[in-house]
């Protein structure tokens, strides 16, 4: 399958383009996983079996260097399309052979960590689970605990780590999911369906109270101002 406007006569791999779709978690990349199955096939790469935020902050970001070199001397025969949990800097070096297009979905912050929280609590197994999910549920912390904790704070910035926001070529945002997603299916190629809905619970999220709400927005005040700076390059892509 070739992408919308890519030109038939570009054979080289340093040429075709290589899709590389970052799903932070919690904010709708289960569904748009389905897509970049329905659409790339055989294409698609994911990378699941990783979770950064299992190891320590500067473990973490050592891996993604490392991953970065291997990223970028691997030869991804036949890849048409990397989606997954991974921090991007991953593949910040393949930029220097590859023509990439960056993707991710952002969501509004205090509602990413109530979705995080209730899928934390309700996926765990004592003996596969990091010590991080170990100690919420033994110490049974609380919705605003987990939410004003350190080793959360600023999710956005942390999983974004070296890598600008405006390097996405495309951020579709969650609260505008249906929009988001028909304007991304146009862009990259020319049309499609309507966005498949993975992974949602069936009741409704429970409002979190307006001053715990406000505490958590100051708590995570670099992530509000990149969630806002999401917002606005999502104008400014709208307007052409």
């Amino acid at each position: 399958m070739r992408w919308l406007r890519l030109d038939s006569h570009c054979d080289s791999a340093a040429s075709r383009r290589l899709m590389i779709s970052v799903h932070l978690p919690k904010t709708g990349g289960t569904s748009f996983r389905k897509l970049l199955e329905d659409r790339f096939g055989k294409g698609l790469r994911t990378i699941y079996g990783e979770k950064p935020f299992n190891l320590m902050r500067e473990q973490r970001c050592a891996k993604a260097l490392a991953d970065a070199h291997a990223e970028r001397d691997a030869a991804h025969d036949g890849v048409q399309c990397i989606h997954g949990h991974f921090l991007p800097a991953r593949f910040l070096l393949l930029r220097e052979r590859r023509n990439l297009v960056f993707v991710t979905w952002m969501r509004h912050p205090v509602d990413r960590l109530v979705s995080d929280y209730r899928f934390t609590l309700r996926h765990y197994d004592a003996a596969t689970a990091p010590p991080f999910q170990k100690r919420i549920l033994n110490e049974e912390w609380s919705f605003e605990r987990y939410a004003l904790c350190e080793e959360l704070r600023d999710f956005y910035i942390q999983y974004l780590w070296a890598f600008p926001l405006e390097y996405f070529d495309f951020i579709g945002i969650a609260e505008h999911s249906a929009e988001d997603f028909a304007e991304f299916q146009q862009r990259y190629f020319g049309g499609g369906t309507e966005c498949p809905r993975l992974n949602a619970r069936p009741d409704a999220p429970e409002p979190v109270d307006a001053a715990l709400r406000r505490r958590i927005e100051a708590h995570h005040a670099g992530d509000m101002e990149w969630y806002a700076k999401a917002l606005s390059l999502r104008a400014k892509r709208l307007k052409g």
